[in-house]
């Protein structure tokens, strides 16, 4: 035993003490803990201390986050219950904390303030009058190491992960395997989680079964990636990639929201991920995970302390120092999309149907793009999109502008549907105008066919999507310097604002500083999108007109021959998109329906119509979103009959005038 130990423990023999050990990561565990332990307990026992039991065992806890550290309030409070030791021993300072000399000397203090001498085994911090010097600026050494290490780590696993040897996914995804390559690209083995601790081995080729790893409920004995293995995402359990395929479809295909979904796998006896039960939330983050369209995103959010990752290197990050000392988590931070990293994911490219995976890839780029800008998605006011009311949203009456809503009458077992005024069907004096009902298999038939047969057409409509082209072009065109400079400025002075807003918030003007800081976020989040938009203007290819006008009438034409096949949800969307107005005469009964062109249409010449119309719906970014007076291609007219008691409607296009 060290002698110099020894005689650093010697005044304290007799005392009662506790240990206390920490390590950052897990990885550390198996290693780090046993180690220190030993060598403390090894010297202790040896200058004749005694050990008073359960000592403070913190395996894979920071010691920078001074928020999270829940252990010296359980020793304090142990102190004044118990009262069972006098002496608290780690190793040195920098296992006591690394969140600097603020923290460090606190909790030396109020550890003394309760009679418990705090003792750092194998520092060499001298005793004597300025022994507490010395020791402020070892913990302040260790907070430093601290930064060094993150700044180092940081750049290191972003060029890890732009070469392929860490994967952006920290775990194994749900319906995945991870497939481990060879720096040469051969594959080596696949390593299943079992989600209890355990994992399996299996073979890369034929996956029969080789071993287990890992301890059930344990974190230790489990496989580790060694340096020039190259990990993969592959597709999974097939009980598991079917249960995907399901939530995908019924998510971006069929319009359903996570808890109807979640439902679906209870109903159909589908285990979820940990057993148990679906919830919508595992069904959301499912459905708006990347990685099963064969593409993941790095760097999506942070949660750092002192360095985030960035492809030109680690970036600085501060952090407000009440946060910093209170919270157990640091708020997360959502990046924008140009400080990601792609990261492609070959083997995962066929784990949908080709159909689905592009319309779900696109959505949920969107929707990442648009979570990440702070931007609030629009209500959805028809929750049953997949519902066979096909004109819901669509339909308005020329009244009132009021929209029609979707109901069934009519005897059990001979339910009828029919579209409805809201009030008229409830008081028609108050309406007034009769409480008129539209059969709707009746009016969508006859709507839907003359869509089709306009679509068909379209060879006679190139003048109208020629006007639609250039109105397109012609807000394409790129604002001046001077407007992108002007804009720029007003967004300055609105963020000033917020930051003078929020200085001068208190208490007492809470209430309306909240409401005033609704307002600016509002202004800033439109100027943001105006600015965006103007800068994509700026980049956007010339588009060729005659080319431009040509692909559309391909692709209307293509759609009109397959819009009686597309499922509920899609043919939807498509409405939607290329309604630009619905009206019913209460009176009468004619409805028209004027036509446009989605205008993501005209940017995107590859895209199948009916997939654009589901990315439109998504809300996803275009350069055309500043074009606020879309063209009118097409109009529709239908007038009402009554055929032998039942009634029916004749539309046609309303052709133009010569």
């Amino acid at each position: 035993m060290d002698k110099a130990l020894l005689d650093k423990l010697k005044p304290y023999a007799g005392r009662h003490y506790v240990v206390m050990v920490r390590c950052s990561t897990d990885l550390q565990t198996e290693t780090s803990i046993p180690t220190q332990l030993s060598d403390i307990h090894a010297a202790c026992q040896a200058a004749g201390l005694v050990h008073a039991g359960d000592d403070m065992i913190l395996d894979g806890k920071t010691g920078s986050k001074p928020g999270n550290r829940n252990d010296i309030s359980e020793l304090l409070t142990r102190k004044q219950v118990k009262n069972d030791y006098d002496l608290l021993i780690d190793l040195v300072e920098d296992r006591f904390t690394r969140a600097g000399p603020e923290h460090g000397m606190w909790a030396e203090f109020e550890f003394l303030r309760n009679g418990v001498t705090v003792l750092h085994l194998r520092s060499d911090a001298p005793e004597g009058p300025f022994a507490s010097v010395i020791k402020t600026l070892k913990y302040e050494a260790a907070k430093q190491q601290s930064k060094s290490t993150s700044l180092r780590s940081t750049g290191g696993i972003q060029d890890a992960i732009e070469a392929g040897y860490v994967l952006a996914s920290t775990h194994t995804n749900y319906g995945c395997y991870r497939l481990y390559l060879s720096s040469d690209g051969k594959p080596l083995h696949i390593i299943r989680d079992m989600r209890d601790g355990t994992q399996q081995r299996l073979d890369a080729v034929t996956r029969e079964y080789r071993e287990t790893l890992g301890t059930v409920g344990g974190k230790t004995g489990r496989y580790r990636k060694q340096k020039k293995e190259r990990p993969m995402l592959v597709p999974g359990e097939e009980k598991e990639v079917s249960a995907v395929r399901l939530i995908f479809k019924r998510r971006w295909l069929d319009g359903r929201g996570g808890n109807r979904v979640a439902k679906e796998l209870r109903a159909l006896g589908i285990p979820a991920p940990y057993g148990g039960k679906w919830t919508q939330r595992q069904v959301d983050v499912i459905a708006e995970n990347p990685v099963y369209c064969g593409w993941n995103i790095s760097g999506g959010s942070t949660a750092a302390l002192y360095n985030k990752r960035h492809r030109d290197g680690p970036q600085p990050v501060h952090v407000d120092p009440v946060l910093w000392a209170t919270r157990e988590n640091l708020p997360v931070e959502l990046r924008q999309p140009e400080d990601w990293t792609i990261q492609e994911q070959p083997y995962m490219k066929d784990y949908l149907p080709e159909a689905l995976r592009d319309v779900a890839s696109a959505q949920i780029k969107a929707l990442r793009e648009r979570r990440a800008r702070g931007e609030v998605a629009d209500r959805v006011r028809n929750t049953h999109m997949d519902s066979l009311y096909l004109l819901t949203g669509l339909l308005r009456t020329k009244q009132d502008g009021t929209l029609l809503k979707g109901q069934n009458c009519g005897p059990r077992g001979y339910k009828t549907r029919y579209y409805a005024h809201p009030i008229a069907r409830k008081d028609p004096v108050a309406a007034g105008f009769p409480n008129t009902t539209f059969r709707a298999e009746v009016l969508e038939k006859a709507v839907l066919s003359t869509l089709s047969e306009t679509l068909l057409a379209m060879s006679d409509l190139r003048d109208e999507l020629r006007l639609a082209v250039e109105a397109a072009v012609n807000a394409r065109k790129p604002a001046s310097p001077m407007a992108l400079a002007d804009l720029n400025r007003k967004l300055d002075g609105v963020k000033a604002q917020i930051k003078v807003t929020l200085d001068i918030l208190t208490p007492e003007t809470k209430e309306e500083g909240q409401a005033k800081l609704g307002e600016l976020s509002q202004k800033r989040r439109e100027l943001e999108a105006l600015i965006r938009q103007t800068k994509e203007s700026e980049q956007a290819p010339v588009l060729d007109v005659d080319a431009t006008v040509e692909s559309l009438v391909q692709r209307l034409k293509d759609l009109g021959a397959q819009l009686e096949t597309l499922p509920v949800y899609t043919l939807r969307q498509v409405l939607v998109a290329m309604t630009d107005s619905m009206t019913v005469d209460m009176f009468t009964r004619e409805v028209t329906m004027t036509l446009k062109i989605p205008p993501m249409a005209i940017s995107d010449a590859k895209t199948a119509l009916s997939d654009l119309c589901l990315q439109t719906s998504s809300g996803s970014s275009t350069v055309l979103g500043a074009q606020n007076t879309p063209s009118v291609i097409a109009t529709i007219h239908c007038t009402h009959a009554r055929v032998s008691q039942k009634q029916c409607f004749a539309c046609q296009r309303v052709k133009r005038a010569a």
